[in-house]
């Protein structure tokens, strides 16, 4: 005798009861944690609150208050308004016969405009032309980029080659500086400039031999004259 069952036996009976089941193991986890978090804490103890300090509140004393310095109000003088006072050094001062110099003498101001060709000297040490009219002007020296037409140009009699630098010469740099030297009214070098330069290495010597160069001065109307006068050097190693 063969024996019949149904798989279908129970089915029902748990689809309805799920719902209940699920709420109530969801109910069942969240009271499991929540007691465990609490043991943990209560074990491990929790860190105490430590009571806030109290505040104590001074009052400042109003009598050490010190108030600042007063400042003295001091007028202001108005100015006079009477008349001005005549300056006393003006006022020529009678002298006696016995203290006189008859043979001072003072140089009318008609005859010092006549005076030509006076030099001086200023602060600095430059020199100074009192002309005819009688105006002090200072002599400057000429400007390299100016031009200065001359009747003569100055020529050079001693002449100075540069040293060829030793840190140039293992570096076999060769090249050529320009340089300008301000001839003075005595022909002889008083400043050099580097214009141009192929090397940086090659501008200090160059500098040193063109002072040391001496020229014909420069003339113009008869007389000397400061020029500026544009001289190369070139550096080129013997191979």
């Amino acid at each position: 005798m063969t024996k019949t069952v149904d798989v279908r036996y129970g089915f029902s009976d748990i689809r309805k009861k799920y719902p209940s089941y699920l709420a109530l193991g969801l109910v069942l986890a969240t009271a499991f944690h929540f007691l465990f978090f609490m043991s943990a804490q209560f074990l491990n103890g929790a860190p105490e609150l430590s009571p806030r300090s109290p505040i104590t509140i001074i009052p400042y004393p109003p009598t050490d208050f010190i108030p600042p310095p007063t400042i003295p109000h001091v007028p202001i003088p108005s100015p006079p308004t009477g008349p001005a006072a005549k300056p006393s050094f003006a006022i020529p001062v009678p002298v006696p016969d016995n203290e006189v110099d008859i043979n001072r003498t003072i140089t009318p101001q008609d005859s010092l405009s006549k005076i030509s060709g006076f030099v001086a000297k200023d602060g600095n040490g430059s020199g100074g032309v009192l002309e005819g009219g009688g105006e002090f002007k200072f002599e400057e020296e000429p400007s390299p980029e100016a031009f200065i037409p001359v009747e003569q140009s100055p020529v050079p009699i001693i002449q100075m080659t540069p040293e060829y630098p030793e840190i140039a010469k293992r570096a076999g740099i060769e090249g050529t500086v320009w340089v300008k030297i301000l001839v003075g009214k005595d022909g002889k070098a008083k400043k050099a400039i580097v214009v141009k330069s192929d090397a940086d290495v090659f501008d200090d010597p160059s500098i040193k031999a063109a002072l040391k160069w001496v020229f014909t001065p420069a003339m113009m109307n008869n007389g000397p004259v400061e020029v500026w006068a544009a001289i190369p050097f070139r550096f080129k190693l013997n191979r």
